[in-house]
């Protein structure tokens, strides 16, 4: 095997020096650099991380814990900061944990990440936060006095409600993605709780439909949810999806059921995925700048692993948006008198 005292020796430099090329912490004059890098091609040598890692003590990698590997929200934060990491000489790990808790909980006992960044809607329990903190990792969304990046939703679900007012809906129906329990807890289920009386909407509690099976991705959720929804044979005509893939499921569903997006049911995402721009009708949804969260996300844990220093509880909140589709329309006339809805199920 190739090592960096032969690069050093082909180079004639120390060893040193080809460390410093290799881990980017130190400058090196621009000629010597290439002297290197032409050395270690001819020799076909390649740094080992592994190596790298224990004589520098940290893992140089990013733990990223999701809740679903195939929901594009998930993907377009992990590209952020993965792109952002590589840029820097660490890598960004994805870590599932949607098949079971306590295993994924165990696994990452077991592992040694420098930072974990939780993107899932999993609560850490105080155990695994007190060995994490115990390996040093810096800690996003998985503790109080860790890092905390979340985003506004309050102005735009605001506004995503006063759209459906202004277009006449009083009827406005609620699909969540966790059980009643979670959603309760959740920004997006209080925020539209605690304004339905002020929008005029129906307070019907039947209006709300929940997913009590936590296996199912989100678009099955929202298929199956709106599905639980019909067949009450409540009326509806405008409908809030806890998240994009959710709003596509539930669209589905209502075409199934004989009803058009947005002339019979009008219906409002979360997230703002981009795929979301390319569906018909294209998704009107809250949205934020993910990219650039994802990357502020690696940028603050990046700072912190290599000035070694300890998060105190800083908190990073972004702006959100209304990102208008065209899956929101205005009540026909005969909207509250129609048995169009009632009779779907």
């Amino acid at each position: 095997m190739v090592t960096r005292t032969d690069v050093a020796k082909r180079a004639g430099v120390s060893v040193a020096t080809v460390s410093n090329v290799f881990n980017n912490n130190v400058f090196v004059l621009p000629e010597t650099e290439r002297k290197v890098r032409k050395a270690a091609s001819e020799l076909g040598y390649t740094p080992n991380f592994t190596a790298r890692s224990l004589s520098l003590g940290h893992s140089y990698q990013i733990g990223i814990a999701i809740s679903e590997c195939t929901n594009p929200y998930h993907m377009e934060f992990f590209q952020a900061i993965s792109d952002y990491a590589a840029e820097n000489g660490f890598m960004a790990v994805l870590f599932p944990m949607y098949r079971g808790a306590e295993n994924s909980f165990e696994m990452l006992r077991q592992r040694q990440f420098d930072a974990l960044v939780n993107l899932s809607s999993q609560v850490y329990p105080s155990e695994l936060v007190d060995i994490l903190k115990r390996k040093d990792t810096i800690m996003v969304n998985c503790s109080n006095d860790g890092l905390y990046f979340s985003a506004d939703l309050a102005p735009s679900m605001l506004e995503a409600m006063e759209l459906l007012r202004t277009n006449g809906h009083r009827k406005v129906a609620y699909i969540s993605t966790v059980d009643k329990i979670r959603w309760q807890s959740d920004q997006r289920g209080k925020i539209f709780t605690e304004n339905k009386s002020r929008f005029g909407f129906d307070t019907d509690e039947r209006l709300c439909e929940f997913n009590d099976n936590c296996f199912a991705p989100s678009e099955k959720a929202g298929y199956d949810v709106t599905n639980k929804l019909l067949m009450k044979g409540v009326k509806f005509t405008a409908l809030f999806a806890m998240n994009d893939l959710a709003a596509l499921g539930a669209i589905r569903a209502l075409g199934e059921a004989g009803l058009s997006v947005p002339d019979d049911v009008s219906v409002i995402g979360c997230d703002g995925i981009d795929i979301a721009d390319y569906t018909t009708p294209r998704l009107t949804s809250i949205a934020f700048d993910k990219a650039e969260m994802g990357r502020k996300i690696a940028e603050k844990v990046i700072e912190y692993i290599t000035d070694n220093k300890k998060p105190h509880g800083e908190t990073f909140i972004t702006k959100t948006y209304l990102k208008t589709g065209n899956s929101v329309a205005r009540v026909k006339q005969e909207a509250e008198t129609s048995p169009l809805i009632a009779e779907a199920g």
